[in-house]
C-alpha cells in the first residue's frame, strides 16, 4: 500500500506490518483504507439486518492475515452497497472498533458514506469523517503512479 503525502509531494510506502497503525493520529488504521478488514474469502453472509431503518446484507469472518483485527461484521446496504456498519473484534474476540456510516452521499452513478465515524471502543475515542466535495476527474490511472504522484 502507498500513501501519497500532497504537502510533502512524497509518496510513503506502508509495510504490511504498519497496516494496524493509526492513520494520521485518527481512529482508522491503515488497513481500514484499504478495504473491509476482512478475509473475503472466509467471509459467510448471515441472516439480513436492518440498520438506521436500510435493508443490509450481514457479512462475518475473520480478518486477513495482515489485519490488526480478530474477526469483522459487515453490514452492507442492499441498495448502494455501502457498509453503513461495520464491528471489529480484536485478536482476543473482544470488541475493539466500529464504524458506521452517518449519511449517504451520492456522486453520478455511485453513493458513498458522505459522513462516517470510527469509535475506538476500548479507548473511547472517535473520529469523524465528512466528505466535503467530491469532483470527477478526467485523469487516467497511470496519473496515479508513485512516480506520477511525486511530480505533481
Amino acid at each position: 500500500m502507498s500513501l501519497y503525502l500532497p504537502k510533502l509531494k512524497r509518496v510513503q510506502k506502508v509495510a504490511q506490518g504498519e497496516r494496524g497503525k493509526s492513520f494520521m493520529s485518527t481512529d482508522f488504521n491503515y488497513a481500514d483504507l484499504g478495504g473491509t478488514g476482512g478475509d473475503d474469502a472466509q467471509m459467510k453472509r448471515d441472516a439480513d439486518q436492518k440498520v438506521d431503518g436500510r435493508d443490509a446484507y450481514v457479512l462475518s469472518g475473520p480478518a486477513g492475515a495482515d489485519s490488526p483485527y480478530g474477526d469483522v461484521m459487515l453490514f452492507v446496504d442492499k441498495e448502494t452497497f455501502v457498509p453503513l456498519r461495520v464491528e471489529y473484534k480484536d485478536k482476543d474476540g473482544k470488541p475493539f472498533k466500529s464504524f458506521r456510516a452517518l449519511k449517504l452521499k451520492k456522486f453520478k452513478d455511485r453513493t458513498l458514506a458522505g459522513e462516517s465515524v470510527m469509535e475506538n471502543l476500548q479507548s473511547g475515542s472517535k473520529t469523524q469523517l465528512e466528505i466535503l466535495r467530491i469532483e470527477d476527474s478526467k485523469l487516467g490511472d497511470e496519473a496515479f503512479s508513485e512516480r506520477a504522484l511525486e511530480r505533481g
